[in-house]
């Protein structure tokens, strides 16, 4: 798992409200839509997981020169390494003018007492599988 936080600055001089919003993967050259809920994502769910980075929640709108933030947002990977990933996010202003913007995650790798723990129990199982090719071709 990769774990990060998230936040949606408004850099404009009008209040925005995030009206729908999505992680998406890199697979093959092309990005594909890649959320827990397996939907796209809307206005509540930006309510729901989107504070205003003082522990309060999101009141819907983000002020101009505002932030909301996602304090834990996360992707999974099925190898030790993240593939690429981006958020894309569509808002209005109170005069029905659109905006959309989007960044790409650059996920680093951080040692920890359970990444080190996860290393070891694979380097333990991989010698043991060597281990047992090699005995089986000694017989």
């Amino acid at each position: 798992m990769w774990y990060y936080r998230t936040e949606v600055r408004n850099n404009t001089d009008r209040p925005l409200t995030v009206v729908a919003f999505e992680g998406y993967s890199l697979y093959d050259g092309v990005w594909v839509s890649n959320n827990v809920k397996r939907r796209e994502l809307n206005a509540d769910d930006f309510r729901q997981w989107y504070g205003d980075g003082n522990g309060r929640p999101a009141s819907g709108a983000i002020p101009p020169g505002g932030v909301a933030v996602c304090t834990v947002n996360w992707h999974g990977a099925t190898r030790p390494w993240s593939g690429r990933t981006k958020w894309v996010y569509q808002a209005v202003d109170d005069q029905g003018h659109e905006y959309h913007a989007e960044a790409e995650v650059h996920s680093r790798f951080a040692w920890t007492r359970r990444t080190v723990a996860w290393l070891g129990i694979r380097a333990v199982i991989a010698v043991a599988l060597v281990a047992a090719l090699v005995l089986v071709r000694m017989f």
